[in-house]
């Protein structure tokens, strides 16, 4: 009973417009008034590297799905250009969003998350298991898995549940990942974060990611994708 439970809410249409921004224009702008100021505005770690509570210039807003994958999923050139009212909603969206050092976001980019052989760690002095491959490097033999970022393995279950709640909410394209980040969802408990990210997501938004609270949600949802 419970797996079809499961399954009606995973097969029916998901609501695009959220509860506290179904009038917004400017999603920058509401993600402005709540990111910081209404959802981190207690202790915090960063994603990628755990750093707890890192000066101002050092930590940015990084979405787990870029800017510039909605904006194609959605027939735009370039973000910028997008005024899909869908678009609006999901690049507005909190489940998707994390804070992250500068710098770790900038390298990742519009990088695909990917599993590399070996223990390559970009930003030795960190002590932060993050690794980076890029296409050109898998041609000269170095890897055959192409481009793409590793992120320590306490961040995969948590990336990979935001990430399977965009394709779900958003009917949007994997970039080739299903298999990876249902795979880290088994593979990655649910976080303590990641709990308390989705009840006070689900007071500002109005909405809870099902990932978090059903962990036979990622293996339902691949089934039927």
């Amino acid at each position: 009973m419970r797996y079809f439970t499961l399954l009606i809410v995973l097969l029916a249409t998901p609501a695009l417009l959220l509860a506290n921004n179904a009038n917004d224009s400017n999603p920058q702008k509401r993600v402005n008034e709540l990111f910081w100021p209404q959802l981190y505005n207690r202790s915090y770690h960063t994603l990628y590297c755990a750093v707890n509570q890192p000066p101002q210039d050092k930590v940015t807003i990084t979405r787990l799905y870029p800017a510039s994958w909605l904006a194609q999923a959605y027939g735009c050139d370039k973000h910028e250009h997008c005024n899909q009212i869908q678009y609006r909603y999901a690049l507005a969206d909190l489940h998707n969003l994390w804070p992250a050092l500068v710098r770790y976001h900038q390298v990742r980019g519009q990088l695909p998350f990917v599993e590399l052989p070996g223990e390559n760690m970009l930003f030795v002095e960190d002590k932060c298991d993050f690794e980076k491959r890029l296409a050109d490097e898998a041609a000269n033999g170095a890897s055959a898995h192409g481009s793409g970022i590793e992120p320590r393995d306490y961040a995969k279950g948590e990336i990979a549940r935001s990430i399977l709640y965009m394709l779900w909410k958003y009917r949007l394209p994997d970039q080739g990942m299903l298999s990876l980040m249902v795979k880290w969802a088994n593979q990655y408990p649910v976080s303590m974060e990641e709990k308390w990210r989705n009840e006070k997501i689900h007071a500002l938004q109005g909405n809870r990611n099902p990932f978090i609270d059903d962990k036979a949600m990622a293996n339902i949802y691949a089934s039927i994708r």
